[in-house]
């Protein structure tokens, strides 16, 4: 009988670490960003040789840009600054960064090198990186986006590019499919955020309930 009384306040206490902690792992967060981008930009000037020097200096200008948003918002949020819109806007950020790369691609590269470059494994990913924020909401629009921001490239950038006859894996039917992981990757990721949400507030409940039943 104690513990869904114990639960409401739990359920509230967890939302105020949450929100204290929010600017912490946003940190985390763009630490691990800017970590990636500096990574990247060295994997592209080793790879100028395969993929063109064009190609390498317009990705190293975006993993730079990249790199010095996350590594000057790092520097801020250890000062002290912080805004609630920051997740929102650094899920969308974060999520759309492929297609960034997807369009220089194409332009550069062609479609099909594109829809079978490296970036694109990163976006489930980026996806799952949002889960970071442990709100649902968020993990569900970062998979939401990143999978209409994919089905939109591929059919108004990419198709009307590609050859009358390609490869099975580049057809509609594929693109479809994977535009479907990504959003569930979304799904899954809110799941995962939901339930460490949940065990926390358990957690909560319960050393509440002892500490009631012991005064």
């Amino acid at each position: 009988r104690v513990a869904p009384r114990a639960a409401g306040p739990s359920a509230r206490s967890l939302r105020e670490y949450l929100q204290r902690d929010a600017p912490l792992r946003e940190s985390s967060g763009a630490l691990w960003m800017s970590a990636v981008g500096a990574t990247s930009m060295l994997v592209c000037l080793a790879l100028s040789v395969k993929i063109g020097w064009r190609l390498s200096a317009f990705l190293v200008a975006l993993l730079a840009g990249v790199t010095a948003y996350y590594s000057t918002l790092r520097v801020a949020l250890k000062r002290g600054w912080y805004h609630r819109a920051i997740p929102w806007i650094n899920v969308l950020f974060e999520v759309s960064i492929p297609s960034l790369i997807f369009v220089i691609d194409v332009k550069l590269q062609g479609p099909e090198y594109a829809l079978t470059a490296p970036p694109l494994a990163l976006w489930g990913s980026l996806v799952a990186l949002s889960g970071l924020r442990t709100s649902r909401p968020l993990a569900i629009a970062a998979g939401f986006i990143a999978a209409i921001e994919y089905l939109a490239l591929y059919f108004f950038v990419a198709r009307p590019m590609l050859p009358a006859h390609t490869l099975v894996t580049l057809g509609t039917e594929m693109m479809l499919t994977r535009t479907f992981l990504l959003f569930c990757a979304g799904i899954v990721t809110a799941i995962f955020a939901g339930h460490l949400t949940r065990k926390a507030e358990e957690a909560l409940a319960s050393v509440s309930e002892r500490d009631w039943m012991g005064k």
